[in-house]
């Protein structure tokens, strides 16, 4: 099974959604290793889930932990990707062995011109860009307004992925592609995939014979 543009799934933190998604095609799955964080996965669950699925890469979602929490989770997690929030600790992050991924909440700069001016500073220090909103009303970032930037920086969406419009959005920017969020399992083992299955049936790829 393949899908038509790259998916990263955030959050994961159970079985159920580690082996649909992976059984769906996407490309990377993310786990957060924030202490204190909802999804938080310690060394043992991650263990467990990435035992029973193959064919994707692993992210730790790191969010602002600083470098010395990084360097030690690194010897537990056997992660392919770090993701972080800190553009201070760029430099010191692409020391080390993974690729690194940039989460970018877009409502933390007041006009375009400054998102694009960081966008620029830190694009050769990533792999990409996870650009997501908290849906801040001083802000009109949406993903009509950040698709020119699509053309220059390989931008991954994170927020304004909508099976109404997903179709528009994949055949007429350049996004590199969007990152959807794991959910809770009902109880282990059960788990209800419909705003996961929403978005990623629609993209589905059709077979060719």
């Amino acid at each position: 099974m393949a899908l038509k543009t790259f998916v990263k799934i955030s959050e994961v933190s159970n079985l159920s959604d580690a082996r649909y998604c992976a059984g769906m095609g996407v490309d990377q799955l993310g786990f957060n290793v924030t202490p204190g964080h909802p999804n938080f996965v310690d060394i043992e669950k991650f263990n467990e889930i990435i035992g029973w699925v193959a064919g994707v890469e692993f992210v730790g979602e790191f969010d602002d932990q600083p470098l010395d929490y990084i360097k030690e989770a690194l010897s537990n997690y056997k992660f392919d990707y770090i993701q972080t929030s800190r553009v201070d600790l760029l430099s010191e992050v692409n020391q080390l062995s993974q690729k690194v991924i940039l989460n970018l909440n877009v409502d933390e700069y007041e006009d375009v011109n400054r998102l694009e001016q960081a966008l620029k500073y830190a694009s050769h220090s990533t792999e990409y860009f996870l650009i997501h909103s908290q849906g801040n009303d001083e802000n009109s970032y949406n993903w009509h307004t950040l698709a020119p930037m699509a053309s220059s920086y390989r931008l991954v969406l994170g927020s304004w992925v909508d099976s109404r419009d997903i179709g528009e959005m994949l055949a007429n920017t350049n996004f590199r592609g969007i990152a959807l969020k794991g959910g809770n399992e009902i109880k282990p083992g059960y788990k209800d995939f419909d705003g996961l299955a929403d978005i990623l049936e629609l993209i589905e790829t059709e077979d060719q014979y």
